[in-house]
């Protein structure tokens, strides 16, 4: 399924040493632009938008936890039916980190799992059916920069790019059109 092949959403609680991850994609977020040629296809107007999958995890040891978005910019055409409009999917991350697989430049991998947060999801429930829990697996690389590259663990196949410190990681994908 489309949302599998990329990513999902969480929650973490705030200490003095882990990031904040709901302001952090908060902050993301305010960067994600609408893509004209979502709009439609060859000239005709579909539902549908721009899609971005954004992630933040605190990292504590071994353990992580955090939240990965599923975020659409409704184009014109999906904002004018009832159920249209910029939305997003939450999801509740737990894990571990793990080593990397299938990048060998890689520095270490996160595995997690997930939970849809219907009190903080605004998209229509058809659009994630199917995905209300979810099992990711990244490989990570970092940069001496602060800078990291994603990667999914399975295939090597890039993911997202973002930053990192000793105990916080997030990435976001770029941006691709999505109809329904």
């Amino acid at each position: 399924m489309f949302l599998l092949y990329f990513l999902a959403c969480g929650t973490s609680e705030k200490e003095n040493s882990q990031l904040d991850t709901t302001n952090t994609i908060d902050e993301i977020n305010s960067d994600l632009s609408e893509n004209p040629a979502c709009d439609g296809y060859d000239g005709t107007p579909i539902p549908g938008g721009t899609s971005y999958f954004v992630g933040a995890y605190s990292i504590n040891g071994s353990d992580v936890s955090g939240e990965e978005r599923w975020i659409i910019l409704s184009n014109d055409t999906w904002d004018a039916t009832e159920d249209g409009g910029d939305c997003e999917i939450v999801w509740t991350m737990v894990g571990s980190t793990q080593d990397p697989q299938s990048c060998a430049a890689c520095d270490f991998g996160i595995a997690a799992s997930g939970s849809v947060d219907r009190s903080r999801t605004t998209c229509p429930d058809e659009i994630y059916a199917g995905d209300e829990n979810i099992q990711v697996s990244y490989s990570i690389l970092r940069s001496e920069s602060g800078e990291s590259s994603w990667y999914f663990s399975a295939s090597g196949n890039p993911l997202g790019t973002g930053t990192w410190s000793d105990s916080a990681i997030d990435f976001v994908t770029d941006g691709e059109c999505v109809f329904f």
